[in-house]
């Protein structure tokens, strides 16, 4: 159906082109296939894991994973490798995270993401390995050949800014999707709205989502739609967003509790991210610093003044400076996505999220390292620290891993482990890794 119908909801060829030009056909149904020259087009399947398939066992991902990390071939060809065997394995989320970490280069976690992202047997943690993209821009265009509306974020919309162009039909479609999530959560849900006509002009529509979008047939067929959905726990609708997944993803997606419920460093504001790293350092968990702010008699609730003196109670220096208050309004806003005036308890948990972020970072350098340099990681650090000077700067410590080939998320690494936050890592510091090495480590903390 997908081939006969140019209208299909799923559409299974996509970005069809022959001798490097766009198909002279309207869909790939209607193309007559010449005698000589190059076809190439991208086939998005709405064929989903069985519910009973397992992903790869720990051990053989792990060969699979130093394979590719010492690969002496080009990147390009690895790939190649893995789309020849990708048809007997599947992943989970974390596992495609790792695969990923591998290549520094957007175009080659592109393709492989493509080549096994209908391999996944855990779709709904797909902000996991999601968060791994350096950027918005790079997503969007990975959607572009594996479809908007057969991999729309259905479960974790959250932080994701959307780009549709209304010339095209899935496209459409996937925003008709938000806008009637943000109808069954709320409106609001739908920040930084901007509408680029087909002459030029820029609408940025004061008025709101007109209503009539609401239904398919009634949204305007030229133009470019941008904007962000952002969500709190509060508003969050998941038995609609269960049923967007099986209507248009043909997915079947679990119960909430089930969820690795997810936030991305890279879509934080800095401010939040030092927040984040000063917990981090300070609290073994995110509930010790809300009871602080939130007070002996609290209600459970936190204002942005209550926010503001309990920061000064936790003395916090991260904020420090003449716009303080402007920086400590930034991470209020954010934790209070839906702008009632209050950080609830459910807001607060995005929190946790970030902390998980940046324990999987870590747990994935450690991982790297015992891959490279084995299980003892000082001999990581004596790679690490090459002047031998004891201490590493975030510049070397930037330097030292594009180096030696990590090209996860550097920066909150660092932050985690200087723990004094006088912008190096010592040697005593860089010992905090080796309770990443524990069996019974979680990246679930109390």
């Amino acid at each position: 159906n997908a081939i006969e119908k140019p209208e299909a909801k799923a559409k299974a060829f996509r970005n069809e082109r022959y001798q490097d030009r766009p198909l002279d056909a309207r869909y790939m149904g209607e193309f007559i296939l010449p005698e000589h020259g190059d076809l190439q087009f991208d086939y998005s399947s709405g064929k989903q894991p069985s519910p009973n398939a397992k992903k790869l066992d720990a051990a053989s991902f792990d060969k699979i994973l130093l394979a590719l990390q010492n690969a002496e071939c080009r990147p390009e060809e690895s790939v190649r490798a893995v789309a020849m065997m990708a048809h007997y394995w599947y992943l989970d989320c974390l596992q495609m995270r790792a695969i990923m970490g591998i290549y520094p280069d957007s175009h080659i976690r592109a393709e492989i993401f493509v080549r096994l992202a209908f391999h996944l047997t855990d779709i709904a943690n797909e902000k996991v390995f999601r968060s791994r993209f350096s950027s918005q821009d790079e997503f969007n265009k990975l959607l572009l050949r594996l479809g908007h509306a057969s991999f729309f974020p259905f479960v974790q919309p959250e932080e994701t800014t959307f780009v549709f162009n209304f010339a095209y039909y899935d496209q459409r479609l996937a925003a008709n999707m938000m806008f009637t999530l943000a109808q069954a959560e709320n409106w609001r849900n739908i920040k930084d709205i901007q509408f680029t006509r087909a002459d030029g002009t820029v609408d940025y529509l004061i008025a709101g989502i007109p209503q009539s979008w609401l239904k398919f047939e009634c949204i305007e067929t030229s133009g470019v739609f941008k904007a962000k959905y952002i969500c709190s726990p509060d508003d969050r609708n998941y038995t609609f967003r269960r049923e967007l997944a099986k209507k248009y993803g043909n997915r079947t997606i679990p119960n909430e509790k089930n969820v690795m419920w997810w936030s991305s460093i890279n879509c934080c504001p800095p401010d939040v991210v030092e927040f984040v790293e000063f917990l981090n350092s300070n609290f073994k968990n995110i509930w010790e610093p809300f009871q602080i702010i939130d007070g002996p008699d609290g209600n459970g609730e936190i204002a942005l003044s209550e926010l503001e003196i309990g920061i000064k109670v936790m003395k916090c220096k991260k904020f420090d400076g003449d716009n303080i208050f402007e920086r400590i309004k930034t991470v209020f806003r954010f934790l209070d996505p839906s702008g009632e005036g209050l950080i609830s308890k459910n807001e607060w948990k995005v929190l946790d999220q970030l902390f998980q972020e940046v324990r999987l970072s870590v747990k994935e350098f450690v991982e790297f390292c015992e891959r490279t340099f084995g299980p003892d990681l000082d001999d990581a650090w004596r790679a690490l620290d090459n002047d031998s000077s004891g201490e590493i700067d975030e510049g070397e410590w930037q330097d030292a891993l594009t180096e030696l080939g990590f090209f996860g998320m550097a920066s909150p690494i660092f932050a985690y482990l200087d723990k004094d936050d006088e912008g190096t890592v010592s040697r005593d510091e860089f010992e905090v890794l080796r309770d990443y090495q524990d069996p019974k480590w979680s990246l679930f903390s109390d």
